[in-house]
């Protein structure tokens, strides 16, 4: 009888401490104060949606968010699958953005605008003056239905976008070992970004796929954020590995100081770190520039600035911040044009001797270059 209560006792305490998995009906997403007046998107930052967790048994889970809009209040086909369909039979009915861990999701003005032109279908004359937006939220649990919040409908003042696919997902190194080591946020001094990787294909949807970056790395340690300044989204190290959006994650440590390529699948949320075998030549501060139509091509007048200054650095990165009032051809070279590098690809490619001029449109940016690749990129400031 004393064993059988043991058991019992046993049990039951077994029992309280695996709880079972709930499948909700659903969760609240909070009613956004702007909802009470119609939004211009074209002068909004960004459209702050917050909403509670779904109840999967009262104990903590992890689950994956998805904001959704839709012009209709119909959600059967996202504009993802509409986009695969190559038959071309399905009609896009609501746009999902990208995931987030958290309760809470910033959705840019532009992107919004973006996602209701697009299921709008609408050219550049056709946009209208004010249109009606449904928005809901997804959750997604390991072992449950997916669950979806209640909606909320507001009007919005949408803009014109150019359908076009969208550009690679870029994410920066920082660090004690990136920029001048102050884990600060300033492009090319602080922080640097990814390249793109040559003859990867990228999700024209929201630019996913294998992004590259080869330099010297040391073991003073370092992390991988999605937005400068920002930390909600970001890639660190833990106990089994390298852990995306984990606060309480470590920096990246390599087991020894020296040249790596780093490399981040963002579709499947892969990293991979592995060391680089080459032997790059090194280039002293003032010994490359940046040269083209817009300075008459006087290579010398505007040299790149060195990215990596932090205490034991071998640099390989350069920057300039670049400011064009005309189109403009340009290449990157050292005073003597026996080292240059040129390609036909904007905003951003890689670089070979002797290449073609890279054809730049007027504006204002960042330019990075990595002088063991040839890689380039133009990032809009």
């Amino acid at each position: 009888m004393l064993g059988a209560a043991f058991l019992s006792a046993a049990c039951s305490d077994d029992n309280s401490s695996n709880p079972t998995l709930m499948q909700p009906e659903s969760f609240t997403l909070a009613s956004p104060a702007f909802v009470s007046q119609a939004v211009d998107l074209a002068n909004t930052e960004s459209l702050v949606f917050d909403w509670g967790v779904p109840d999967y048994g009262g104990f903590p889970v992890v689950s994956t968010y998805s904001v959704q809009v839709s012009l209709n209040g119909s959600y059967s086909v996202s504009y993802k699958e509409a986009s695969a369909d190559e038959s071309g039979s399905l009609t896009a009915d609501y746009y999902e953005f990208d995931p987030v861990t958290t309760t809470t999701a910033a959705v840019s003005g532009a992107d919004f605008a973006r996602a209701v032109c697009v299921l709008g279908g609408w050219d550049e004359d056709g946009v209208p003056a004010e249109q009606t937006v449904h928005v809901r939220v997804k959750s997604v649990l390991n072992g449950a239905e997916d669950v979806f919040s209640n909606e909320v409908t507001f009007t919005s003042i949408p803009y014109y976008i150019a359908l076009t696919a969208a550009p690679p997902q870029i994410w920066y190194l920082i660090g004690a070992c990136i920029g001048d080591g102050g884990w600060g946020s300033a492009i090319g001094s602080s922080i640097t970004p990814m390249f793109p990787k040559a003859g990867e294909t990228y999700d024209p949807n929201d630019g996913t796929g294998v992004i590259t970056y080869t330099g010297y790395l040391t073991t003073d340690g370092f992390k991988l954020v999605r937005v400068p300044g920002g930390w909600d989204d970001q890639w660190g190290q833990g106990d089994g590995g390298y852990v995306k959006n984990d606060g309480g994650s470590n920096n990246i440590v390599v087991p020894s100081n020296g040249y790596y390529t780093v490399e981040l699948d963002t579709k499947n949320d892969v990293l991979t770190i592995t060391p680089y075998e080459g032997d790059p030549a090194t280039f002293g501060d003032g010994e490359l520039f940046i040269t083209g139509g817009f300075d008459e091509w006087s290579a010398g007048n505007n040299p790149l600035h060195p990215v990596h200054t932090f205490a034991g650095a071998v640099n390989h990165d350069w920057y300039f911040d670049l400011t064009l009032e005309a189109d403009s051809e340009v290449k990157f070279t050292n005073a003597g044009w026996s080292t240059n590098w040129g390609a036909d690809t904007f905003p951003y490619g890689y670089g070979t001797t002797g290449g073609p001029n890279i054809v730049v449109p007027a504006g204002s940016y960042h330019v990075i270059l990595n002088d063991i690749t040839g890689a380039y990129i133009f990032i809009n400031k």
